[in-house]
C-alpha cells in the first residue's frame, strides 16, 4: 500500500491573546494528498489555527512543520514562497480591484513565464470570472468573490491549500458549487486543510476530520467515521 507523505505538522500548539489560551495543545497532521477538514463550534479557534500556520498569527509554544521543515514564526510571505496558499475567511476582496488584478496578485511571488497561462485555467474553472475579468471584485455576487478568492490563492501555484469557511453567506446551490470545486482541487493534485462551520459539507468532502473545542483537538478520525459518530451528529449534524 502507497504511504502518503507528510506534509504539515503541527505538534503541542498554544499560542495565548493576552492571558486567555486561544489555541491549547494543539497537535494535527495533513499527509500529501489529503482533503482534512477541522469542524467546530464559532468561537473554537479554527481560523486562529489557520492563521497560524499561515504565519499572521505566531505560537506562544509548540512546532509547525512544513515538508519536514519548521515554520513556526516565519513570515506570511515566506510561507506563502514555500507553497502555502491561505484563502481567507470573509474573502477579503479589494472593491476597487479588478478580477484580473486579483489574480495577477496572486501570483506576486512568481518569476516563471507560465502566470498568463495559470490564468487561463483559472477562467477555464470560473468561467463566469472570465466574463468579468475587467470588472471590479466589489461588484461581484457573494458566491463570485469566494470563486475569486480561491482562484487568487491557485494562482501562487500552491501545494497546500488553507480554506477558511468558503460557504460562509452564500446560498445554498452555491454552496454545493464551492464543495465540488474544492473537491476538484484536491483531486487535481492540492493538499487542502478545510475549516468549515458547515461541518455535513465539511464530511462530505474530506479524508479525515479532527474536532476543535475551545481550542483544543478532542476528536479524529476518517471523515466517514465521523458522520457515524453520534456524538458529532448530534453537536454538528443537526441529529
Amino acid at each position: 500500500m502507497h504511504r502518503r507523505l507528510r506534509m504539515l505538522s503541527l505538534a503541542n500548539v498554544t499560542l495565548h491573546r493576552g492571558r486567555t489560551r486561544v489555541l491549547d495543545d494543539v497537535s494535527l497532521v495533513v499527509d500529501e494528498g489529503e482533503l482534512v477538514a477541522l469542524i467546530g463550534a464559532n468561537g473554537a479557534g479554527k481560523t486562529t489555527v489557520l492563521r497560524t500556520i499561515s504565519g499572521i498569527l505566531k505560537p506562544s509554544t509548540g512546532t509547525i512543520t512544513f515538508r519536514g521543515k519548521p515554520i513556526q514564526g516565519a513570515d506570511p510571505g515566506a510561507i506563502v514562497r514555500l507553497g502555502i496558499a491561505h484563502c481567507p475567511e470573509e474573502r477579503k476582496i479589494w472593491p476597487d480591484m479588478s478580477v484580473q488584478e486579483h489574480l495577477e496578485l496572486g501570483a506576486f511571488i512568481r518569476n516563471d513565464g507560465d502566470v498568463d497561462a495559470d490564468m487561463e485555467r483559472i477562467f477555464e474553472t470560473f468561467p463566469v470570472l472570465k466574463e468579468r475579468r475587467e470588472q471590479l471584485a466589489g461588484t461581484l455576487s457573494g458566491g463570485q468573490q469566494q470563486m475569486l478568492a480561491i482562484g487568487r490563492a491557485l494562482m501562487s501555484r500552491p501545494s497546500l491549500v488553507l480554506f477558511d469557511e468558503p460557504s460562509l453567506g452564500l446560498a445554498p446551490i452555491m454552496v454545493e458549487t464551492i464543495g465540488t470545486m474544492i473537491a476538484g482541487i484536491r483531486d487535481r493534485g492540492a493538499t487542502v486543510l478545510l475549516v468549515e462551520q458547515n461541518a455535513s459539507l465539511a464530511l462530505r468532502l474530506a479524508d479525515r476530520a479532527y474536532v476543535l473545542e475551545t481550542g483544543r483537538i478532542t476528536l479524529t478520525g476518517p471523515a466517514q467515521a465521523m458522520i457515524e459518530n453520534p456524538e458529532v451528529h448530534r453537536a454538528y449534524l443537526g441529529g
